[in-house]
């Protein structure tokens, strides 16, 4: 309620004051009615916040005006103040109804100066009406002037309000939709920064899992040579038979340290940098130390090799790691491991395809896996990041890995 009467004081006090205005006119110069000035009151009091029904009680005291003969100054102030109101706060409609209802009113005076000049003169304030008839009506050749002197009052009294509430409604407007354009602005703004933090965390979360499989991959490949060379280290019964076990053991113990340190070294570089990182030996090197750690492995390489953009030879070596890694610790130690490389050109230009297989006898006593592990999981996301392919199936007592990835010419 507070609220509500905080809001329309200023106008109710606008009000008061027109009402006491138009009781001291009525006072001093001993004409008018009460009720012309409580409706003159009103309407001022509506003016700002409801332009169009102050506009309708004008026009009835213009009527009242024209059957009672009252002469009121107050209201001329009155019409000038809501031809304000009604171009300042009201609706385009608003506008429109308070400039034409001001033309209107000018023609409305040209007519009645031209046909009932007796209703007229007597409207006219502070004036004598029979002093008014003797200077402007009674000179020969002036009639046509005369009558369009309430055109040009109309005009001259009632326009400059009209256009003034016009100027300020329009500096208002061009202000609130500056503020709306910051505003949408600071919003868009906001919402870059959003964005530019999702994709960093987005960015962070790849380089996370990209540093996971990595771990998994140098890790799990060193620790399932090691753990297979361990335990047929306890068979050994020749001296120097353990002795170059255990040193095939420690190097393959060093090569994974530092292939864990290059893969965290590999983290301090960003962007394309962290693409471009090329892999820390070739799909040969696997092979030849999975042999050397005294594995049975038998290698096929179908097609001419090529060299791959960075990326590709890094998936395709990871994916390749994996593989062996998955066979050696769940094959049968006893058989060796078939590892084929088909390598397929469709063009001129290089590009062909890449298909990459490993093959293991699977022991009678392994029990089959649960569920995936997150080495699959993890090659199913490399291959797939380049437009790869993996198949994993058990076949005929064997275990068959197959990984197709398309090749691309390195850009020299």
């Amino acid at each position: 309620m507070t609220r509500h009467v905080r809001r329309w004081w200023p106008d109710a006090a606008l009000g008061v004051l027109v009402a006491s205005a138009g009781a001291f006119e009525m006072s001093a110069r001993s004409i008018g009615r009460w009720w012309i000035v409580a409706v003159l009151a009103v309407a001022v009091g509506l003016f700002r916040r409801a332009p169009v029904a102050a506009a309708a009680l004008l026009w009835v005291l213009l009527y009242a005006h024209l059957r009672t003969g009252s002469t009121l100054l107050i209201t001329e102030v009155t019409t000038a103040l809501v031809a304000y109101g009604a171009a300042r706060w009201g609706r385009t409609v608003t506008v429109w109804f308070s400039g034409l209802s001001i033309l209107a009113l000018g023609v409305l005076g040209v007519w009645l100066v031209g046909t009932r000049l007796d209703i007229v003169l007597p409207l006219v304030p502070l004036v004598d009406a029979a002093t008014l008839k003797r200077v402007l009506v009674d000179p020969p050749g002036v009639g046509t002037q005369v009558a369009l002197i309430p055109l040009g009052l109309a005009l001259v009294g009632f326009g400059p309000p009209w256009l003034l509430g016009l100027a300020v409604r329009s500096i208002d407007e061009a202000r609130r939709s500056r503020a709306l354009q910051h505003l949408a602005e600071d919003h868009a703004a906001l919402a870059h920064q959003q964005v530019e933090r999702e994709r960093e965390i987005a960015e962070l979360r790849a380089g996370q899992a990209r540093l996971a499989r990595d771990v998994h991959d140098v890790v799990g490949h060193s620790l399932a040579v090691i753990l297979a060379q361990a335990q047929a280290a306890a068979y050994l019964q020749d001296p120097d038979e353990v002795r170059a076990t255990v040193d095939r053991i420690a190097d393959a113990a060093r090569r994974s340290l530092q292939d864990v340190r290059t893969v965290l070294e590999s983290t301090q570089v960003e962007g394309a940098a962290v693409r471009a990182q090329r892999p820390p030996g070739t799909l040969d090197a696997l092979v030849t130390g999975l042999r050397e750690a005294g594995h049975g492995v038998e290698s096929t390489v179908i097609g001419v090799p090529q060299p791959l953009p960075p990326e590709l030879e890094t998936v395709a070596y990871r994916v390749a790691q994996e593989m062996l890694t998955n066979a050696v610790r769940h094959g049968d130690r006893r058989e060796p491991v078939h590892v084929e490389q088909v390598w397929s050109t469709h063009s001129g230009d290089g590009a062909g395809q890449l298909r990459l297989e490993v093959r293991n006898t699977v022991a009678a006593d392994a029990a089959p896996p649960q569920r995936p592990g997150l080495g699959v999981d993890g090659m199913v996301r490399r291959l797939a990041s380049v437009g790869g392919s993996l198949d994993a199936r058990l076949h005929d007592g064997w275990f068959v890995a197959t990984a197709s990835l398309p090749v691309r010419a390195v850009l020299r």
